[in-house]
């Protein structure tokens, strides 16, 4: 599984329960690599089995939240996500990832709230310090956001995953829309932590990680700012010769995201938004944050097709948030 052979896993982790059939732990591990190759319902399965087995256990509630974000049903990730902190009351990254299923579902000012939680008990994750700033940013206050960021001891070197990237995003965006190219570039090498040339694509054969490979992505917006649209398109066609060639170990929803970002960083609108659908199909978790907040959209951003299909998934999240107030059962920030 740590080599991205997840459907190779399943067989052992099934071995396994033959051996320790009530073992809570191989069931949720399992249902990771279920989740991993996209069959969600046996996954699904296989973590409330898991839950079933071992009832204060946090493991299976948060498979479950991951699982419902990948649906698209934010209501239902906010539910099982405070049912791991009711589980764990210390467990502060929980608050931040209901931080960004309220910016999912369109609620700024409640994902504010959550992230306060999770930073107050976490102070020194980036993740929560980036969970935050999200929420500002959704908020309408750029500038705070970016205060958040550059708080000391906000970024470590070894900053990796979503909390860098969504770091990296926000600070290229602002810097980029002021037009300070340097501090853009400042930035960009500050969370890529390298020294290649910004925007390059990975070498034929390469296979990084999915949030490294994003993070890296998203310093083409500066490239094409700083060096102009000819060579920004010549890099990302690289990019796209890459993906072509097949990226062993990525489920097609990451790759739809990455060719949806870079058709619309060229403007092709038409490609971009095929990709973007293709991408949802498969998993939805931070689409809409990640759409909002990527400079690479904004070739299209304000093209009629493109707010009409942003307005289409604005429309589902409300209808959850309405349903998630309406039920009773909305969880308070703690």
């Amino acid at each position: 599984a740590w080599v991205d052979r997840e459907r190779d896993s399943i067989e052992p982790l099934e071995k396994g329960l033959l051996r320790d059939p009530l073992s809570s732990n191989l069931h949720a591990r399992i249902a990771a690599s279920q989740m991993a190759i996209l069959d969600y319902d046996a996954a699904r399965r296989s973590f409330l089995r898991a839950a079933e087995l071992a009832p204060s256990a946090p493991r299976p509630p948060d498979g479950l939240a991951q699982l419902e974000r990948n649906r698209g049903n934010f209501d239902e990730a906010v539910r099982w996500q405070a049912k791991v902190i009711d589980l764990d009351p210390d467990d502060a990254v929980s608050r931040s990832f209901v931080t960004v299923d309220y910016l999912e579902l369109g609620d700024p000012e409640r994902a504010r709230e959550w992230a306060e939680k999770g930073l107050a008990i976490g102070p020194d994750l980036p993740l929560n310090r980036s969970s935050l700033a999200l929420a500002y940013w959704f908020g309408g206050d750029h500038e705070r956001a970016i205060a958040e960021l550059e708080e000391e001891g906000a970024f470590v070197p070894s900053t990796v995953g979503a909390s860098g990237y969504w770091m990296m995003v926000m600070s290229l965006n602002h810097w980029l829309s002021v037009g300070d190219l340097e501090k853009a570039e400042t930035a960009a090498r500050k969370y890529t932590g390298n020294d290649m040339p910004l925007g390059t694509a990975p070498q034929p054969g390469e296979l990084p990680s999915g949030i490294s490979t994003f993070t890296h992505l998203e310093t083409l917006s500066l490239v094409r700012a700083r060096d102009g649209d000819e060579v920004a398109d010549r890099m990302t066609e690289d990019w796209l010769r890459w993906l072509d060639a097949g990226v062993e170990g990525w489920n097609r929803g990451l790759i739809a995201s990455t060719r949806c970002n870079l058709l619309a960083s060229m403007g092709e609108l038409s490609g971009a938004m095929r990709a973007c659908r293709a991408s949802l199909e498969v998993s939805e978790n931070s689409s809409l944050t990640l759409l909002h907040v990527s400079m690479m959209i904004d070739p299209i951003r304000d093209t009629p097709e493109w707010q009409a299909f942003i307005s289409e998934i604005e429309q589902r999240r409300a209808g959850q948030l309405a349903s998630l107030r309406a039920s009773g059962d909305e969880p308070v920030p703690r």
